[in-house]
């Protein structure tokens, strides 16, 4: 008789919500018995490649322009997909790993043992502790669950104190240049005016990596939507009032954003 084994999972991401659904299947074809664990601290996920459209929201009903996305659109609720997974569900914070007892440790205490550990906690801001200023007066695009409520608090503080935007993302980037579109169009029509946005890349263009064609039309839709593009932007530090750069220059904005992209 073949060994039970226990698949243990940590993170509730997008990751490894397909991960769940692969090794259903998996286990399924090739007829093995296995027991299998999803671990989170939240139970809700957020969709990362759908944050920039629900990010820029429409505004009312009638403003059917591009299609967008709500709250709902872009949530995994994880109990029951872990459910559908024939998974056991875990709302847990994992506190450590200890690999030479194949063992769980929990904040809590309490312990779970694993033969087979997938570990996809997600990721952090690359740079947000190495410049200065990024905590204290940016919107970071990570944790991803936590993006939303941030845009929606800095609004109602901009709307409350009659404050005009002025958006700088640092970060050109995909999910950057996606953002820029974003904040262009949700605060543009709710401030009812042109709302000047910066988007700022480190290097001497934008998106070098794709072709020279997908580069120049992204470029003309950034021009078309008044989207200033701020090359050679190697960020010095992140101030109240604006994104120093380390060639002295100095982006003037209230609302930083830092998208600068994924580290371990």
């Amino acid at each position: 008789m073949q060994k039970l084994k226990n698949i243990v999972l940590i993170g509730g991401g997008h990751c490894n919500c397909q991960v769940l659904k692969m090794v259903k299947r998996d286990l399924k074809a090739l007829n093995i018995k296995a027991k299998m664990t999803l671990v989170t601290e939240a139970p809700l996920s957020y969709y990362s490649g759908m944050l920039p459209g629900a990010s820029s929201r429409k505004i009312n009903e009638s403003d059917c322009s591009i299609e967008l996305y709500t709250d709902d659109d872009i949530k995994v609720h994880l109990e029951p997909l872990a459910d559908w997974c024939g998974a056991e569900y875990v709302e847990k914070r994992v506190h450590k790993i200890d690999a030479d007892k194949n063992t769980l440790v929990f904040e809590d205490g309490e312990t779970m043992g694993y033969d087979v550990l997938g570990v996809n906690v997600g990721s952090r801001t690359r740079g947000a502790d190495d410049i200065k200023g990024v905590w204290e007066h940016s919107l970071t695009t990570r944790p991803i669950n936590e993006l939303l409520g941030k845009i929606q608090n800095k609004e109602d503080y901009l709307i409350k104190n009659q404050i005009t935007p002025t958006v700088a993302v640092c970060g050109a980037g995909a999910a950057g240049i996606e953002l820029s579109f974003a904040f262009k169009n949700r605060w543009s029509k709710i401030f009812k005016k042109n709302v000047k946005t910066y988007l700022l890349s480190s290097e001497s263009d934008i998106m070098k990596q794709e072709s020279d064609a997908a580069r120049e039309l992204v470029k003309a839709k950034l021009r078309e939507h008044d989207i200033e593009i701020v090359t050679n932007a190697r960020i010095e530090c992140i101030e109240e009032d604006g994104v120093v750069l380390k060639d002295g220059r100095k982006v003037a904005c209230n609302v930083p954003v830092w998208a600068t992209g994924a580290e371990a």
